[in-house]
């Protein structure tokens, strides 16, 4: 590895430079989808209460 950064130098450092804004994109896209995550989640939990509710309700109606 050290042969071929003593060889090629500037592709190297273009290289890292290139991982590294790939790295920082990524990064962000991950905090992006794990606030998306978070939200269905929550989205999850509300549908989940919603539906209970309702089959409490049916359950109640034909308890009745």
């Amino acid at each position: 590895m050290n042969s071929s950064i003593a060889r090629y130098p500037s592709l190297t450092l273009r290289n890292m430079k290139l991982s590294f804004h790939t790295y920082l994109r990524l990064e962000q896209e991950l905090l992006r989808l794990e606030k998306v995550y978070q939200k269905m989640i929550k989205l999850k939990s509300l549908l989940c209460s919603i539906g209970l509710k309702r089959l409490v309700k049916t359950q109640l109606v034909t308890l009745q």
